[in-house]
């Protein structure tokens, strides 16, 4: 009898352990937001990633905690489009290119100043052996006979043809600065926002490359977040937190965020004594061209 009501105890027992861990294990975990941040340039892709952890802290007490996880691919933007309208990829930044060029109907748009206007102020990159040929008096005329260098499928390629500015392609990124000491074309611009630290990668060995001082180029480049609308919930949270995030409320939030992935940038922002010169984004209406470089030259006081 006593054998019986030991075994007994112990199957219960047993019983009783299987069910508490069925009750841990079924504990729903962290919900995951995936963020794609593909194709953009490693300071830009830090602060994404910086920008979006401060949203799913300010979702919080609405929707919960979140676990954010960024994914980077090398994949084209008409890809990294397709995987956003099936879910695979949810969340990303994108420019106005890709709502032109590819279907975005599954997604919404939100779009806020995340990068302060300034993606699409560019410097210029040249043989520190040719910097004595650039000039910030130089005209646009002049500026125009020489020849940019861009990487593969770079959209900003259009703007500068619209212009009547021939450009080079490079096959690929690697290529471009190889390409440049070559002479198979003039400069290489790149947004403020990057330059500092692609300088910082191609002169490891020596100062070969210089970034021209006192000359600009500027075309108005949007940044949306692109967000899948199948995926409600998260699309929800984006709504709802850079709702909050680009109140006035949390201004100083988001510009001590912009301060400490780009102070570089600040330093070298343009006056009014130096060179810009404005193109138009020919994937834009003429009233978003002109309504973005106004807002820019106010933002950083470059006319009255």
């Amino acid at each position: 009898m006593k054998i019986k009501n030991r075994l007994w105890l112990a199957l219960l027992f047993g019983l009783l352990c299987n069910y508490s861990h069925s009750q841990t294990t079924a504990t729903p975990s962290t919900p995951v937001v995936k963020l794609n941040v593909s194709g953009w340039s490693p300071n830009l892709k830090n602060y994404y990633i910086a920008l979006f952890e401060e949203l799913l802290v300010l979702a919080e007490p609405q929707f919960g905690p979140h676990e954010l996880a960024p994914i980077s691919l090398e994949i084209s933007t008409k890809r990294a489009v397709l995987l956003s309208e099936t879910g695979e990829l949810p969340l990303g930044f994108a420019t106005r290119w890709e709502s032109m060029y590819n279907n975005i109907e599954n997604s919404n748009l939100y779009y806020y100043p995340y990068l302060n206007r300034l993606l699409g102020l560019r410097q210029i990159i040249v043989p520190t052996s040719k910097l004595a040929d650039f000039s910030n008096s130089m005209s646009f005329e002049e500026f125009r006979a020489l020849k940019p260098g861009q990487g593969a499928g770079w959209p900003d390629a259009e703007i500068y043809k619209a212009h009547s500015i021939e450009v080079v392609n490079a096959k690929s990124y690697e290529y471009l600065f190889p390409m440049l000491l070559l002479n198979r074309f003039d400069y290489v611009p790149l947004s403020i926002l990057e330059i500092d630290g692609v300088l910082a990668q191609i002169n490891k060995i020596g100062n070969t490359y210089s970034v021209v001082p006192n000359l600009y180029i500027y075309y108005p480049i949007p940044v949306y977040i692109r967000s899948n609308k199948i995926s409600t919930h998260t699309d929800k949270l984006v709504a709802y937190a850079l709702k909050r995030y680009f109140s006035e409320e949390h201004k100083q939030q988001n510009q001590l965020l912009f301060d400490n992935h780009f102070a570089h940038a600040k330093k070298a922002l343009p006056t009014r004594e130096d060179t810009i010169f404005y193109l138009d984004n020919n994937a834009l209406e003429d009233e978003l061209n002109e309504q973005f470089k106004h807002e820019f030259k106010q933002l950083y006081k470059l006319s009255d």
